[in-house]
C-alpha cells in the first residue's frame, strides 16, 4: 500500500522507490496523493447481512460519512476518511481475473469462490 510506504520513516524510505509510477491518478475526481504502480481499487467494501433493516444500514453509513480525518476512529484505523466507492467494477474484474469469482451456469450469476477456511473467504 502506497500510504504505508509514504508514512514510513525517512531512513527506511530512502532505500525504497516506486518502480514505474503511474501519473495523474485520481480518486473521486481528486488527485491521488501517493505514487502508485497499479490501478486504484476500493480497499474495503461495506456489507450488511440480509436481515439488517435498511434504517440501520443507513444510520451506519451516515455515521461513517461523518467521521473526520482527525477523529480517534479514523486515526486508529489508519485511514483519513470513509468514502464509499463510486464503483467496485475494478475490484470485481480483478476477482474474476484471479479466479476468485466464477459464473454459476445454473443461475447465470457471478459468485465468490468459497474456500475451506474462514480467513480465505475474506478476500471476496
Amino acid at each position: 500500500r502506497s500510504d504505508v510506504w509514504h508514512s514510513a520513516d525517512v531512513s527506511v524510505r530512502q532505500h525504497l522507490r516506486v518502480l514505474q509510477p503511474r501519473g495523474n491518478m485520481t480518486m473521486g475526481g481528486r488527485p491521488y496523493p501517493f505514487p502508485t504502480t497499479s490501478e486504484l481499487c476500493p480497499e474495503f467494501g461495506l456489507l450488511a447481512a440480509e436481515h439488517v433493516p435498511w434504517e440501520v444500514q443507513a444510520e451506519v453509513m451516515s455515521a461513517l460519512l461523518r467521521l473526520g480525518a482527525s477523529s480517534l476512529e479514523t486515526t486508529s484505523a489508519g485511514i483519513s476518511v470513509f468514502q464509499p466507492a463510486l464503483s467496485y467494477s475494478a475490484v470485481r474484474d480483478l476477482h474474476q481475473r484471479l479466479g476468485l469469482m466464477s459464473l454459476d451456469p445454473e443461475s447465470n450469476r457471478w459468485r465468490c469462490v468459497r474456500a475451506e477456511g474462514v480467513w480465505d473467504n475474506v478476500v471476496c
